[in-house]
């Protein structure tokens, strides 16, 4: 099949379009192997139909034994793709690919930044589709990318609060991860000001408020950051907090409260 100057194929093209008519008329005349040809950016028919959020596309693709697992140039799968919507209808796609192979490797699978489907469901604010992947148990909840920060970390630095609960509801390892730096996700949220995001973490019996690798609670940020709809919120939810906790440099959520 030829190939314009960006390496598309006709069958690249035929996925932008809503119908599916013109793709399935070119599978028919398709060789083997053709399904999967890649273009300059090594992607497929299929991870173009998953970026378009087109699921019978999908379909189609899938049923002519379309390849569900090649990496493009970032090191993403079509699910990544298909994850990366903030449609809710990316549901449909989603799970047109899931069905195909519900496997944990597939759902987990890290591209060249360490980012799984999830990761970008999460960055989108997606419910509906990070409702989905979580709902299979081999899903990885608490997986980090090269940052070493997780889904919930997204979730907490976007103040994508409902995504924030269901991720605590589903996290069976029980455990709130860390960055490198000993930040939990709580810390990403309280230095954002997102304070209802906060008052979600606080009122799951699984998060406690940590301190970092410098003995700084999410408290401590939020004091140094200003994030006066947080340490309101904070102060309100737990009386037990000590404003004069000190971390390993001496300083204090107080101190920060008056020179921020």
């Amino acid at each position: 099949m030829q190939k314009d100057l960006e390496e598309m194929t006709p069958l690249h093209l035929t996925t932008r379009h809503k119908s599916p008519k013109c793709l399935a008329l070119l599978l028919k005349f398709m060789a083997p192997g053709e399904v999967d040809t890649q273009d300059k950016n090594k992607q497929t028919a299929l991870h173009w139909s998953a970026y378009y959020n087109n699921p019978e596309h999908v379909k189609l693709l899938i049923k002519h034994d379309s390849n569900i697992g090649i990496p493009d140039v970032e090191g993403k799968i079509p699910l990544h793709w298909a994850a990366n919507h903030k449609d809710p209808s990316a549901i449909h796609t989603v799970r047109c690919i899931l069905d195909a192979a519900p496997t944990e490797s597939l759902l987990n699978w890290q591209d060249y930044e360490g980012r799984t489907p999830l990761h970008f469901a999460v960055a989108d604010g997606n419910v509906t589709v990070v409702d989905v992947l979580t709902s299979y148990e081999s899903c990885n909840i608490t997986s980090y990318d090269n940052l070493f920060r997780t889904p919930l970390h997204w979730a907490a630095l976007l103040g994508h609060a409902q995504i924030v609960h269901l991720l605590l509801e589903r996290n069976k390892s029980g455990t709130i991860p860390s960055d490198s730096q000993g930040a939990t996700p709580l810390h990403y949220a309280a230095q954002s000001n997102f304070a209802d995001t906060v008052k979600v973490f606080l009122k799951h019996p699984s998060v406690k408020d940590d301190s970092d690798l410098e003995g700084r609670t999410s408290f401590m940020w939020a004091a140094g950051k200003g994030s006066d709809d947080v340490l309101r919120t904070m102060l309100s939810l737990k009386s037990d907090i000590d404003i004069n906790m000190a971390d390993k440099y001496g300083g204090t959520g107080l101190n920060s409260i008056t020179t921020s």
